[in-house]
């Protein structure tokens, strides 16, 4: 597997030291249950809805994997990748103008993000307004 580190700056330390478990079953079929269906996956071609599908010993290795990933500080080098694709807007298709991009990023990054969020929400303090994306 080529990795890239995780890059995740802690400074609770009760925060780190619970941090054996950031994805458990329970925590990740609430999380199946809230992302969308029929959405784009990245370039692995792995969808949202194939992982819904999975079944309960798939989704157990999904959550030791995450665990694993945390604890040793690293990521799946695909994680910090996106695929790139072009969208047509209304109007003449064949005017650059009318498309826009979108970055399809893989959803295991995604459920892996959602298993943190939740996790460390609860003990880090609230995300000032200027950290935001947009």
């Amino acid at each position: 597997m080529h990795a890239e580190p995780l890059n995740l700056v802690i400074n609770d330390l009760a925060a780190v030291a619970t941090a054996d478990e950031i994805c458990t079953i329970e925590r990740l079929s609430a999380i199946l249950l809230s992302v969308p269906w029929n959405k784009a996956a990245g370039a692995s071609g792995i969808s949202y809805d194939l992982i819904k599908a999975s079944d309960h010993d798939s989704l157990s290795l999904l959550c030791s994997w995450f665990n694993w990933l945390f604890r040793i500080g690293l990521v799946p080098r695909a994680w910090t990748r996106s695929l790139v694709v072009t969208v047509p807007k209304k109007g003449d298709l064949n005017v650059v103008s009318n498309y826009r991009p979108i970055s399809l990023t893989e959803c295991f990054r995604k459920l892996f993000e959602h298993c943190l969020e939740r996790h460390f929400n609860p003990v880090l303090p609230p995300v000032h307004f200027s950290q935001g994306g947009f």
